[in-house]
């Protein structure tokens, strides 16, 4: 057998011959290597010969969803404490002061299925900050005595996000999907949940921790993101250097695949077709549709959902919004957000509402659907979803360069999404327009496939409701059925949904306006 030196040529070998080209911008003069280290973690390093300072960032393919039920939090939880001290850097402050002394930076954040790590420091300093940021990775302390204070900073950060009214409203639609599902549940941590509750039933933060890390932390899951001024291949050898020798806790994170969460369904009919009123704590009333779609991270190089978003807000003669906001004068505006995730994609429609049209939803609504029921049996422009691919394609080509960190960051999280060679075109870039696809979509958006959330400042829930409080975010709201709210309107929706009721739909829109000389919202063309 071979001695250290033989062994390492064959990694450095084995580490060149996995590299792997990665498609760029025409504008774009950084360079860009992906390789997948001899433990498998994925690197891609970023060369920017301006460069004033060097970055990294890990991805780990494990998030919020993968909490255990005794402890909701965890997977932040473990964010912070990784800051906290390792094996070969014990000092809880180490890693602040390294990076306070070479004028950097540092943050991380848990989303639903990733936990994205990622600094940012003085140029020159890369191989040492790796070296101390690998170690989060193969040994964190864990340490006891600072549990306590990290959940206290936990529970401040939550108490932030309680006034925040999109985390709020987010909250609130999350919680209606199936109980059974992790999706539903309260993600953040606090007090509460991570220290008070569980010291009480006689469960140890600091074991949860070690076990949760172990299981779901592992190459495997991992993806590195490194940017400097130093060529590629020292940026590689770097990787190898400090990442290569970590390995896994246990067999079970090697060996299995992350979670989908596809099962049990989140989103089975039954949590579907619902009317919300939520206590809002802002001026501006809204109605915000919040469609459940099939899952569609397999479907990036056509992106249906930059298509839906067109097509939905839009401010062109004639559009949906200029029908709204200038005929009809029931809206202020129209924005649109569409995410898709292992288990299903969401597209939100977010209407602001003027007074009148707080006053009347139900018309909102009207137009909506019947603006839907068009889409679905009116041909849609041939052109138009090729000339968004060429406006997406021109904008990437000649986009200006992220700083450092949100470089590192984004791309971190995006190769947990897109193959390698991708990483840069899969958010922005439409390769493959596939209107089946997009129309498959449209025909989706149905009544009985959203939940409406109506959010006001001076909502007033009816006689009847059950009004519930959110737990953890404290929001006031109810849940009513779209049919029993709007027991009228929903057959005309479902009617003007259809291919023989979109025919007279218009009219019936104009005479249920009062409105004789209203121009319908029609399609964009090319």
């Amino acid at each position: 057998s071979g001695g250290p030196l033989d062994r390492r040529a064959e990694h450095d070998r084995n580490l060149v011959a996995g590299q792997r080209a990665v498609r760029k911008p025409k504008g774009d003069d950084r360079e860009y290597r992906f390789a997948r280290l001899t433990n498998g973690i994925g690197v891609l390093g970023v060369l920017d010969r301006k460069a004033e300072t060097d970055a990294f960032s890990v991805a780990v393919r494990s998030g919020s969803l993968d909490d255990p039920m005794q402890f909701p939090g965890l997977a932040h939880f473990c964010e912070h404490m990784l800051f906290l001290g390792t094996d070969t850097f014990p000092d809880p402050m180490s890693y602040d002061d390294f990076i306070n002394r070479h004028g950097g930076s540092e943050n991380a954040f848990t989303s639903e299925q990733v936990t994205v790590y990622y600094s940012e420091l003085a140029k020159g300093s890369l191989a040492e900050g790796l070296d101390r940021f690998g170690d989060f990775f193969r040994a964190p302390r864990f340490n006891a005595s600072l549990v306590e204070k990290e959940i206290h900073a936990i529970d401040s950060e939550h108490a932030k996000n309680r006034q925040d009214p999109t985390w709020r409203i987010l909250a609130v639609l999350n919680s209606l999907a199936d109980p059974r599902s992790p999706l539903s549940r309260f993600h953040t941590g606090d007090m509460e949940t991570l220290y008070t509750k569980p010291i009480a039933e006689g469960a140890d933060p600091v074991a949860a921790l070690r076990t949760w890390f172990d299981a779901h932390y592992c190459p495997s899951r991992m993806d590195l993101v490194t940017f400097s001024s130093s060529p590629l291949e020292e940026q590689l050898a770097d990787a190898e250097k400090y990442f290569g020798n970590i390995s896994a806790k246990s067999q079970s994170c090697e060996a299995e695949r992350p979670k989908s969460w596809a099962q049990p369904p989140p989103w089975p009919l039954e949590r579907l077709g619902k009317w919300v009123p939520v206590l809002g704590t802002e001026p501006q009333v809204e109605i915000i549709l919040y469609f459940v779609l099939p899952a569609l991270t397999a479907e990036y190089r056509s992106q249906p959902g930059a298509f839906l978003g067109y097509v939905l807000s839009y401010g062109g003669e004639h559009s949906l919004l200029t029908t709204l906001r200038d005929d009809l004068g029931l809206v202020t505006g129209i924005s649109t957000s569409f995410s898709t995730k292992s288990f299903a994609s969401v597209l939100m429609v977010n209407f602001g509402l003027t007074d009148n049209g707080k006053t009347r939803p139900e018309r909102v609504l009207d137009v909506f659907f019947q603006y839907v029921g068009t889409l679905r049996h009116q041909q849609l422009s041939p052109g138009l979803y090729s000339s968004l691919a060429i406006a997406k394609r021109m904008s990437w080509d000649w986009s200006q360069h992220a700083a450092a960190s949100d470089t590192v960051m984004t791309l971190a999280e995006d190769l947990t999404k897109f193959p390698p060679e991708d990483v840069l075109a899969g958010e922005s870039v439409i390769e493959s327009p596939d209107p089946e696809l997009v129309m498959s979509l449209i025909m989706r958006l149905t009544p009985d496939a959203m939940n409406a959330a109506f959010v006001d400042p001076h909502v007033r829930f009816g006689p009847s409701a059950n009004v519930k409080v959110l737990p953890h975010y404290g929001v006031k709201y109810a849940v009513e059925d779209l049919q029993s709210r709007f027991g009228e309107s929903m057959p005309r929706w479902q009617r003007w949904l259809t291919h023989a009721g979109s025919r007279n739909s218009a009219a019936e829109l104009r005479e249920l306006l009062g409105s004789p000389g209203l121009a319908p919202p029609r399609p964009p063309t090319a």
